[in-house]
């Protein structure tokens, strides 16, 4: 990967017209100018006192926390440089940066010691001074030995020459990215205890080579150049292997390599080590995904080709974060070896698995043997499409009537209504508007001009409601009167009747009526165990002897009559008209 550089920021009272704008906009020049993946802070004299990190040394990112902390600023009036720049030296010597740099950016009136430049000078650091309106040659001159002390630059800007500032800070960020061709002659130094390099004491110079970062992760660097360069690297990559040589293997930077007595032992155990492992031909591999886990599946035979009865595996997984996972293979038949390992991440998983098994001849050798598999768990499906698909974005801008906007937002012209059309209902509201409109204006007419008066309005409602409950009351007494009259008419008739019946069968006087029909009849104990063996009359007192005896008379016709039974019938009906006229 590139090499990482790391930038400070000084920042001072910026005593000029609208100096926080200006300090502002060099400090975002300067940011502006890194990578993402260089180191960047800004150190800041605060009005209260003390000297702090507005923005910690941290890597830039995305810009968008640098900007904030850029926003921030108040551009305090600092008494002294030392403090500032030795929190600005700790900062970066915190980094992993390949080159380190200081922009200050001042009037130059604070106190500057030179035992803190001898620091930066000892770290190799250097400082770049930006003089805003020097208010004398003294401020000038202590600036100018500041840059020269630590090999920086130093720049003066006059009012009349603010706009390059921005410009300056560019330049000056820009420094600590590093020209990416290191040339001249370079004695590598090696590692040791890399396998790449067994049987090699030492290799020749170099005339350049390509500058380069050490990779993150499980990369073996094996040799390195000038600021501990990377120059060789190796690494394990899924099943295979990778190597990096950033020179040259001819003349134009290898001219003392090409000559040397190990040049060719050199590249062939770069090539052997690179290469594919031999694996055993008796042992087969097949994996499985089941959700987050992976079904692993081991076929073994002997020599030949029948499945080994009975065998030992001992294997290990490298997880796609570098971490290592045991993986244990049951036996499940004959030859045949399982293991369900969990693979939840997305990436490559990597197993190396070592095997034994007894010879299928007694008192032959064992059969040992290796096999290394690899399990790929693939991103989610959305990472698959690299590519926008403009096409059909372009189509559903035709069919919904819209249109494609340019990618510069001052070009596209997002409020244009040019291609636009309007939507226009084809049902008229015209009618339902005016009934509206017309109830409207009579419910204004009929409140400006009818007077209510409501106090007689409420009286007159309650007149109408107690005439209606005088109306009701009327109507219940009405219907009782009836009914009153009703069963008087009723006993009236029903007494006639018994009379003339009981007159004309007996020849005495009927008794008077008893009072029973208005109540429920309810037979009590002693009437129930009565009745069993006489009768009970309808008002639920027992039968008299006397009205036993004109029952059975009533019964039994008289002697001679039993052959007018049609005149009694013909007597009986026209009694019954005369009781209904009278009703």
């Amino acid at each position: 990967q590139m090499p990482r550089g790391a930038l400070a920021l000084v920042i001072h009272s910026v005593e000029i017209p609208q100096g926080a704008y200006w300090g502002k906009k060099i400090c975002e020049a300067a940011v502006g100018a890194l990578s993402r993946l260089d180191y960047v802070g800004i150190v800041e004299f605060g009005w209260q006192g003390g000297v702090d990190w507005t923005f910690p040394m941290q890597l830039k990112g995305d810009g968008s926390a640098a900007q904030a902390a850029i926003n921030q600023l108040t551009f305090g009036d600092m008494p002294d440089f030392d403090p500032s720049l030795e929190l600005a030296l700790a900062g970066l010597l915190a980094t992993d940066a390949g080159q380190r740099h200081v922009i200050v950016v001042s009037d130059g009136d604070p106190n500057l010691s030179t035992s803190v430049l001898k620091k930066f000078q000892k770290n190799n650091v250097s400082i770049s001074a930006i003089g805003v309106n020097p208010h004398s040659a003294g401020d000038v001159r202590t600036l100018e030995r500041m840059a020269k002390f630590t090999k920086g630059k130093f720049y003066e800007v006059k009012t009349n020459n603010l706009a390059q500032l921005p410009q300056i800070f560019i330049k000056e960020a820009q420094t600590v990215k590093r020209t990416l061709i290191q040339e001249g002659e370079i004695q590598p130094v090696m590692v040791q205890g890399i396998d790449t390099l067994r049987g090699i004491g030492a290799v020749p110079p170099l005339m350049g080579y390509v500058v380069a970062a050490e990779r993150e992760g499980l990369a073996q660097v094996t040799l390195r150049g000038k600021e501990n360069d990377p120059i060789g690297a190796q690494w394990q990559y899924g099943l295979g292997r990778t190597v990096t040589f950033t020179s040259d293997a001819t003349t134009r930077w290898g001219r003392a390599w090409v000559g040397w007595g190990q040049y060719g032992q050199f590249w062939e155990q770069i090539v052997r080590w690179a290469m594919r492992p031999s694996g055993s031909p008796n042992v087969r591999v097949t994996t499985e995904a089941r959700d987050e886990k992976t079904l692993v599946v081991v076929e073994a035979v002997d020599n030949e080709g029948r499945r080994l009865p009975t065998a030992s595996f001992q294997g290990r997984m490298a997880t796609p974060d570098g971490e290592g996972a045991p993986v244990n293979l049951r036996q499940v038949g004959p030859g045949r070896f399982e293991a369900l390992i969990d693979t939840p991440d997305s990436g490559t998983y990597v197993m190396s698995m070592r095997y034994t098994a007894p010879s299928a001849v007694e008192g032959g050798p064992m059969i040992e043997g290796s096999v290394q598999a690899a399990v790929v768990k693939p991103f989610a499906d959305e990472f698959r499409a690299l590519q926008d698909n403009a096409a059909l974005l372009t189509q559903v801008a035709e069919i919904t009537g819209g249109r494609v906007l340019d990618a510069d937002p001052l070009a596209a012209d997002l409020w244009s209504r040019d291609g636009l059309t309007m939507p226009v209902s084809t049902r008229a509201i015209w009618l339902p508007v005016a009934i509206v409109g017309i109830g409207l204006f009579l419910t204004d007419v009929a409140v400006r001009r009818v007077r209510l008066d409501v106090v007689k309005a409420y009286y007159a409602m309650r007149r109408g409601l107690q005439h209606s409950k005088q109306q009701a009351g009327m109507q219940i007494e009405g219907l009782q009167a009836a009914r009153a009259q009703a069963q008087e008419r009723m006993a009236g008739a029903a007494t006639a009747s018994q009379d003339s019946d009981i007159t004309r069968g007996t020849g005495q006087a009927a008794p008077v009526p008893q009072q029973t029909a208005k109540r429920k009849f309810e037979a009590s104990e002693e009437q129930v165990r009565a009745g069993k063996s006489k009768k009970v009359a309808l008002g639920g007192e027992a039968e008299t002897p006397e009205q036993a005896k004109r029952r059975k008379a009533q019964s039994t016709p008289p002697a001679g009559e039993e052959e007018q039974g049609m005149s009694r019938l013909l007597k009986a009906k026209q009694r019954a008209r005369d009781e209904m006229k009278d009703d």
